[in-house]
């Protein structure tokens, strides 16, 4: 019978042997958040393994999906339709894997992206009719601020890590609002065309937003709030954009070209672009920084890339999926 120590010693040595893999998986499971607005559904998937482990039914188009720090809740924004716009937001639980409850957001409708304050208790979600960003308390399920863009298409947005300034994609009017918590002003960047996917350097000095319509990216310094730079984006349609962890690198979907894309942030120089499937709506990077997820309305699935460009599986995930999150479960 083998000790304890010689137990141990070889169940590191194939950790060793099979790789950061292996290590996962006899210690914790990565779950892939998806939402399916042709479906109305939340599906959880097994990375590791490609299939889905929970269906979760929601409202009307759900359009995106955010997860707790703590990793035990979702936020699901369902969106709705013209016809009959959504006003809640759905909060499921990863446990019990059930909408609990929901939080309603009122006047504000047809949200569109979430995005989760750094302790979790602060929810935003873009309400563009109401050309709003929307600011709701998660423990107590209260809208306490409608931060009002000035403008038509607010659909997209980022928070500074300080959670000081807000910065505002809207599409139609081809502009950037950018709202100051601190003494409730906006202020108003022009630019042109139709600005759509937009993300923060981890170190706060830049925003990095897409053009869907003229195919550029063009750099606020947020210093100033002034455009900086403005770039040819290499490709057709971009819509998501995301910087990686090390903020070392920017990654960018293209919706028509059927792309993704990564850039080199400091040189602002495109490093690969590779091909996805049919229209790539979502995009995802895991925060340990090895891979980058992709969602494909028309084909139903989602593709995982590592960060050098090169495909690392793909999976079904229901019909027209978009927003993605991931949080990890012990096994």
């Amino acid at each position: 019978m083998w000790s304890k120590s010689k137990a141990i010693a070889a169940l590191l040595s194939c950790a060793l042997i099979f790789g950061p893999r292996y290590a996962i998986a006899i210690g914790s499971a990565k779950t892939l958040a998806v939402v399916n607005s042709g479906g109305d559904t939340l599906v959880l998937v097994d990375v590791d393994h490609g299939n889905i482990t929970r269906t979760v039914a929601v409202r009307t188009h759900p359009q995106d999906v955010v997860v707790s720090p703590d990793g035990k809740v979702a936020y699901v924004a369902e969106m709705g339709t013209m016809e009959e716009p959504g006003h809640t937001i759905a909060v499921v639980k990863l446990d019990s894997k059930e909408v609990e409850r929901r939080l309603e957001l009122g006047k504000f409708g047809l949200p569109h992206l979430l995005k989760l304050s750094r302790n979790g208790e602060t929810l935003w979600a873009a309400c563009a009719p109401q050309q709003a960003v929307v600011e709701v308390n998660t423990q107590t399920g209260k809208v306490e601020r409608g931060w009002d863009t000035g403008q038509a298409g607010s659909y997209m947005f980022a928070v500074t890590r300080d959670e000081a300034k807000i910065y505002v994609a809207n599409f139609d009017t081809g502009t950037l609002s950018v709202i100051r918590r601190t003494d409730n002003s906006t202020k108003m960047i022009a630019w042109s065309g139709q600005p759509i996917g937009i993300d923060i350097s981890p170190d706060g000095k830049e925003v990095w937003v897409a053009n869907f319509k003229t195919n550029e990216i063009a750099i606020v310094n947020t210093e100033d709030d002034k455009i900086a730079e403005v770039f040819s984006s290499g490709g057709d349609g971009p819509g998501r954009l995301k910087f990686t962890r090390d903020g070392k690198r920017v990654l960018v979907t293209f919706s028509h070209s059927n792309e993704v894309a990564a850039y080199d942030a400091r040189r602002r120089k495109l490093l690969w672009k590779t091909a996805t499937g049919h229209f790539p709506k979502g995009l995802f990077i895991d925060p340990d920084g090895g891979r980058a997820y992709v969602s494909m309305m028309e084909d139903g699935e989602v593709v995982a890339f590592d960060l050098d460009g090169k495909e690392k599986g793909r999976f079904a995930s229901g019909k027209e999926p978009e927003g993605l999150a991931m949080f990890e479960t012990s096994r």
